[in-house]
């Protein structure tokens, strides 16, 4: 039986997944550790770093970027919201709030004599 060609084994989309979130750490992480090195072999200390954590917070930051660009792009078709907030359950709440009695206390009366 033959897989069709855009679906792939749930172990290679993770491993997909695992890759994209690793790359994005260390793109994060290597700029302002070779800051650091630099740094201290040079005694410029702390300029390298903050321009190593600078260029780190950019490069990870495209990189989310372009990760979610291509998510949303693949999912767009069909994601369907569904949380409290979406059309179809507003329009769902108007239609019942205008139809429903406001609640009656129907609980036991606490009278004391």
């Amino acid at each position: 039986m033959k897989r069709p060609p855009d679906k792939k084994p749930p172990m290679v989309a993770a491993m997909q997944v695992a890759n994209e979130v690793s790359t994005i750490g260390m793109s994060f992480a290597l700029p302002p550790l070779g800051g650091y090195w630099l740094d201290w072999k040079l005694g410029t200390s702390p300029w390298l770093v903050l321009v190593g954590a600078a260029l780190g917070f950019v490069v990870g930051m495209k990189m989310i970027f372009e990760l979610t660009k291509r998510l949303g792009n693949s999912n767009t078709s069909n994601f369907k919201p569904n949380g409290p907030h979406s059309k179809e359950n507003r329009s769902s709440q108007n239609d019942s709030s205008t139809s429903s009695s406001p609640p009656s206390d129907t609980g036991p009366s606490d009278t004391k004599k």
